[in-house]
């Protein structure tokens, strides 16, 4: 059953790609990326369960050196230039948008009725536009997400095609998810490339501290973390650094394209979150939630490889309860394919 679902999976991502790759190509889009996360890559318990799917299409332009050389819109121009990140020529800067796609589900989704205890249905929509601003070892990201929570993020139909071309169980329980309800973000991350050592002319080590803080009806939450890196290429990709990885973007639009980057990575991260809309529920309505756990923890784990103009990345992540009582941990993984013009 696996090689199968695994197949259809892979399928589905390569005509996705290809249709942003034709977009793209007409567009001054510097770089493309396409990114699965499921918790049927799961390391520990392949069970659709908590967040259980996700689809990211990204896109963005070549670094540029002076902030007046960025290709901003109007209105983001206004946003990011009373910023502290605008800082002329004095760091390198990069923009990038995506576009995702997640569900949320109970442990369950074979059970018809509400589930009281267990986490709501739920699935958003969002748009995200982000920032980097980087220079010796720091970089600063400042990022604004748009969406929708709800029927119109069409999860529910999204998870029932996917469970029909890989033959899963189907998902009984999506009349009982949030209603719509527009949703922001405004998150801040600061990275710090805490150690950096070659070992020799193709291997190195660092170390790298994440510090988030974000807010919005969509989350809050502060958090920490630090990500340990073995490989090479190093010194400018720290600035690409996620928790969960497969949502950066590796830094690959650094390298030469004759230069084969890969890394291993391993990433400890911890937040403090004081609203979850896809466990607290809907903010202006009633409907199902569960008692959020404000404390949590994570650990992602993986690759990155970057060959001329591809780039692959594979990244799992086991996390902490994110609510109270909760049946099984997040586990999930992801891929990313990227393509750089």
């Amino acid at each position: 059953m696996f090689p199968k679902k695994f197949a259809a999976i892979i399928l589905l991502a390569v005509l996705l790609l290809s249709n942003t790759l034709a977009i793209a190509e007409e567009s001054d889009t510097a770089w493309v990326q396409f990114t699965f996360e499921n918790d049927a890559f799961g390391l520990i318990d392949t069970s659709d369960n908590g967040y259980t799917n996700g689809i990211e299409w990204s896109w963005g332009h070549k670094v540029a050196h002076d902030y007046e050389r960025l290709a901003l819109p109007n209105w983001l121009d206004a946003f990011y230039g009373w910023s502290y990140l605008n800082q002329g020529s004095d760091r390198h800067y990069q923009l990038s948008y995506n576009l995702s796609q997640r569900m949320y589900t109970p442990d369950d989704i074979e059970i018809e009725e509400l589930i009281p205890s267990d986490r709501p249905y739920a699935g958003t929509l969002l748009w995200e536009v982000d920032l980097k601003s980087y220079a010796a070892g720091i970089s600063d990201n400042l990022s604004l997400t748009l969406g929708v929570v709800g029927p119109a993020s069409f999860a529910e139909q999204t998870q029932k095609g996917i469970h029909n071309i890989i033959e899963a169980k189907q998902p009984q329980g999506w009349e009982h998810q949030l209603d719509n309800e527009l949703v922001f973000q405004l998150e801040a991350t600061r990275l710090y490339q805490w150690t950096y050592q070659q070992i020799n002319d193709s291997l190195e080590f660092d170390s790298v501290v994440i510090a988030q803080a974000a807010a919005g009806n969509l989350m809050s939450n502060v958090g920490a973390g630090v990500s340990f890196r073995l490989g090479n290429i190093l010194k400018d990709s720290y600035a690409y650094i996620q928790p969960a990885a497969s949502r950066g973007h590796g830094g690959y639009q650094l390298k030469s394209k004759t230069d084969l980057s890969w890394q291993f990575f391993a990433t400890i991260y911890t937040r403090y979150v004081f609203n979850d809309i896809t466990l607290d529920g809907n903010t202006f309505k009633d409907s199902h939630s569960v008692n959020l756990t404000h404390e949590q923890a994570m650990i992602n784990m993986g690759f990155t490889l970057n060959w001329q103009d591809w780039g692959l990345t594979f990244s799992a992540i086991r996390g902490s309860e994110q609510y109270e009582d909760q049946k099984s941990k997040p586990n999930f993984a992801g891929v990313s394919i990227s393509y750089q013009y």
